[in-house]
């Protein structure tokens, strides 16, 4: 601990002139550490501070030094009298959070605070779903260790969902500012799922950062760069790329449950919850003694999928379950998240184990054009590589927009003229026209020895 001043230990400092008062400031402050990491040029400056010094102040001065010094990093970690710390503070520690958490921006921004006898009580406007991300991002925790480090302080953080908030603020917020906030949650959902292990949420307040890992290809739960926020509004959970209607379920298996479900793309390590999605790959197989019976399925939301595990059930509870849970149905799942093992090794990814099964739907997308358009472009999945929509599905989808006509015009081939055909027939009130994006090549010898020339 140096008992030099500010200026003393960094006397090629000196503050910019948009920076009024600084000097002074940093003068006064007393009991100053210093930790570098030359390698990965980071300074970190501990010092006790005689008044409160608000965040943006402190970010501008450590943008100053890293300019002066020509570093990477420069953190200024205060501390403070422990009678500093009241609830006018807290949006200092909010700020501080959002920077140093793994999750944090855009879930404050509309926040309410209560502080009382050293118990601090957050209120957000979002759903269960990113008051969930927060906890399992150990952001309560994050929080309580920079109190504890400015102040030395030990405050209990929770976090908590409030509706009457969530009616106040979003009623008073314009759509473009909805989307904004929705689109800075679903980036941090992303962020914290697509995260390396071992991140801030698990590191000592003001640790350096983290040495760059050796090159290797990221473990992501998907191949597209964006989804919604997950978040529940008028009985309708935004997820992933659909929308469910968890308003009036059906359940069908176990015990009615009541529905809160986690988004898939933030499941990844074990949990108990509820998840929601539409099921495709279901099977059931009969056990090796032939007296138990085997379920599985996934479920997904369009942006990432989920294993769905029901092994060693009586028959006659798997028949039961066979006759709800089938593709294309919408289910919301109460159970639990786990790593199997399989021939004695622990999978990766996690598979979910229900309890209880409910049927909900699915809110599809509409065409809400006043004058309808017809597709005349269309690929289906008999085009390679270029379409994944079944032809039945896309002369299905074209009559539930309200359109009148359709066009299948697959890549060099026919193959799905005979189902779109048959859809038409049967569902009515739809043309097809039959297309094709046919290719045509001079295939003989001049088109290698050139010896036709044109016209």
């Amino acid at each position: 601990m140096s008992k030099k001043t500010f200026f003393e230990i960094f006397n090629v400092y000196k503050p910019s002139d948009s920076l009024v008062g600084v000097e002074a400031l940093l003068n006064a402050v007393e009991d100053i550490r210093v930790r570098a990491d030359k390698e990965r040029r980071f300074l970190e400056v501990h010092g006790r501070f005689p008044r409160i010094v608000e965040k943006p102040l402190l970010y501008a001065i450590e943008r100053d030094m890293e300019r002066a010094y020509s570093l990477n990093s420069v953190r200024i970690l205060p501390t403070y009298a422990p009678e500093l710390f009241t609830q006018s503070y807290v949006p200092q520690i909010l700020m501080e959070t959002e920077r140093t958490g793994t999750v944090g921006r855009g879930f404050f921004s509309h926040a309410e605070y209560d502080l009382r006898d050293n118990s601090l009580t957050v209120k957000i406007p979002f759903s269960d779903g990113g008051v969930m991300l927060l906890y399992d991002a150990n952001t309560p925790k994050v929080m309580e260790r920079i109190i504890l480090a400015e102040f030395g302080v030990a405050c209990n953080v929770s976090i908590e969902r409030d509706d009457d908030l969530a009616r106040e603020v979003f009623d008073d917020l314009t759509k473009r500012d909805r989307q904004r906030i929705s689109e800075e949650i679903a980036q941090a959902s992303v962020a914290y799922a697509n995260r390396p292990r071992g991140g801030s949420e698990d590191k000592p307040y003001g640790a350096a950062p983290a040495a760059p890992a050796e090159p290797q290809l990221p473990r992501t739960v998907s191949v597209s760069s964006h989804c919604q926020a997950p978040r529940v509004e008028d009985g309708i959970f935004y997820s992933g790329h659909m929308q469910f209607d968890i308003s009036s379920p059906n359940y069908c298996y176990g015990d009615p449950f009541e529905i809160n479900p986690i988004s898939l793309e933030l499941i990844d390590h074990p949990i108990k919850g509820i998840i929601v999605g539409e099921v495709f790959g279901f099977t059931k197989d009969t056990t090796r003694n032939g007296d138990k019976m085997n379920i599985v399925y996934n479920v997904t939301n369009g942006y990432t999928s989920i294993e769905v595990h029901n092994n060693y059930m009586e028959i006659d509870d798997a028949k039961e379950l066979a006759e709800h849970v089938k593709d294309g149905v919408c289910v919301a799942l109460q159970g639990y998240a786990k790593h199997e093992s399989r021939k004695g090794r622990v999978d990766e990814d996690l598979t979910f184990i229900p309890s209880d099964v409910a049927l909900i739907s699915r809110k599809k997308r509409k065409d809400n054009a006043e004058k309808k358009r017809v597709e005349l472009h269309l690929h289906t999945n008999m085009s390679a590589m270029d379409a994944l929509i079944p032809a039945d599905v896309a002369v299905k989808t074209a009559k539930a927009w309200g359109h009148s006509a359709v066009a299948i015009t697959d890549h060099g081939n026919l193959q799905g003229f005979p189902d779109a055909m048959l859809t038409a027939d049967k569902i009515g009130d739809i043309k097809v026209i039959y297309g094709l994006e046919a290719y045509f090549v001079n295939d003989t010898s001049s088109a290698i020895n050139g010896t036709k020339r044109p016209k």
